[in-house]
């Protein structure tokens, strides 16, 4: 850092002005800060005082302790916050000849661009800082600001780290400090007062000079009030008569403006008359038809009660008729649903019929089967009957058809009808053939 720069009375280096915060907008950190917050620190007897005895410092980013008073890091301090009605808030910050002040002049003549971001502390609702708990402390200088909008303008004074300009500036102060007895004009001071810091010794010298120019005039307000007094007399008596003379063309202006006026205001009144006659015509036309109106307006009434009436009776018999015909509709929806029932019991016995029928179905093979068994055991029997009785009686059984229906009589009758080559009477019993001993021996014939 340049020691002429470290060295010199000059302890603002530049202003930082512009948007420090939008209180309609959440921010990039997910806050709310709201109108209430910044119009409760303005009207602070805290921010009030921090403002005079400039104790609302900057630093070159966010401190850890967001209540930081390191005067030594400071690099700015705030001097004016104001909120706008678009609910903008922008604020004015000077550059200080500090260390970290120079670093950030050196940093804004290389071309960074800083934003700037409030400091402070308080309670979260939500995303909104409590009004109520906040605590006011300034505005940093920061990279990538939370508010998109927050970059301010820097100004720089003469007093810049470039040497030919400091150079240059330091040969203006050398030239006002010699050159300011010559100064008779307060308001060429002012002028002067505003190229330099309001600390520096220069804008001391001059803001003397002005003090002592106004006591030196105060010494000869007498002369020059008389004097003034005298020239506004003389002034005004040539006003006064340039303006009688106005007046003179004034009133004949205003005679004939009034003859004129009054001739226009009679054809108004014509004019008026006429106008009203036909409002007048218009008036009772309207009347007439309003009326009209109202009578046919009565009309559509009655015929829209009458209407109304006939549609709620109707609405009545369309009602009665929809219940009847839900009635009916539920009365046969019942009776669909106990066919249903009784299809589906119909089916189930049908079912269960069919399951019968094939039991009996199987029962019935069975038993024709033991039938055919049983006439074929019995075509054997009533077979072996015939030859045994055939052959009790020497008879032949060839000739003689029989079946499993012939009876015992019948198969009698047919072998009785058949020779007799034995001779043995027909009509003997079977059993009369057989001798019925005790040992069962069959007696040959």
């Amino acid at each position: 850092m340049d020691k002429d720069l470290i060295n010199s009375d000059i302890s603002i280096l530049g202003t930082y002005a512009g948007e420090a915060l939008d209180t309609n907008i959440t921010n990039l950190n997910g806050m709310d800060i709201t109108r209430e917050l910044i119009e409760n620190v303005l009207a602070s007897d805290e921010y009030e005082r921090g403002i005079k005895y400039k104790w609302y410092l900057t630093y070159l980013g966010h401190p850890e302790d967001p209540l930081c008073a390191d005067f030594e890091r400071a690099c700015c301090v705030l001097t004016d916050m104001r909120i706008e009605d678009n609910g903008k808030v922008y604020v004015t910050m000077d550059l200080l000849n500090t260390p970290v002040g120079r670093i950030v002049k050196r940093l804004q003549d290389a071309g960074v661009v800083f934003g700037i971001s409030i400091r402070g502390a308080g309670d979260l609702v939500g995303s909104v800082v409590d009004p109520d708990t906040f605590m006011f402390r300034g505005f940093d200088l920061v990279a990538f600001p939370a508010y998109p909008e927050s970059v301010p303008e820097f100004t720089a004074i003469a007093a810049s780290t470039d040497p030919v300009q400091r150079q240059k500036y330091q040969r203006v102060c050398a030239a006002v400090e010699s050159e300011i007895d010559n100064i008779t004009s307060v308001e060429a001071i002012d002028v002067l007062k505003s190229q330099f810091a309001p600390n520096s010794h220069t804008y001391a010298s001059l803001a003397q000079r002005a003090k002592n120019i106004k006591s030196a005039q105060t010494l000869n307000i007498d002369k020059q009030k008389l004097e003034a007094m005298t020239d506004m007399y003389l002034d005004s008596q040539e006003v006064i008569a340039s303006q009688q003379r106005e007046i003179r063309d004034l009133k004949s202006k205003l005679r004939s403006s009034v003859y004129a006026n009054k001739r226009r205001a009679s054809a108004i009144e014509r004019i008026t008359a006429a106008q009203m006659s036909d409002i007048q015509v218009c008036l009772d036309r309207v009347t007439a038809s309003k009326e009209a109106v109202e009578r046919k307006n009565s009309i559509l009434a009655k015929q829209l009660d009458a209407e109304k009436k006939s549609n709620l009776i109707y609405k009545k018999k369309v009602n009665a008729s929809v219940e009847q015909h839900n009635a009916e509709i539920t009365q046969k929806d019942n009776i669909i649903a106990s066919l249903k029932s009784d299809m589906r019991k119909t089916v189930t016995a049908s079912r269960e019929k069919d399951r019968a029928a094939s039991d009996l179905g199987e029962d019935i093979e069975k038993l024709r089967a033991d039938l055919e068994a049983c006439e074929a055991n019995l075509q054997e029997y009533q077979d072996a009957y015939a030859n045994i009785y055939a052959n009790a009686l020497g008879v032949s059984v060839d000739d003689i058809q029989i079946t499993s229906a012939t009876t015992v009589h019948e198969l009698q009758d047919k072998i009785a009808g058949a020779t007799n080559s034995a001779g043995i009477d027909p009509s003997i019993e079977i059993d009369d053939v057989y001798m019925a001993d005790d040992t069962d021996d069959l007696i040959t014939l």
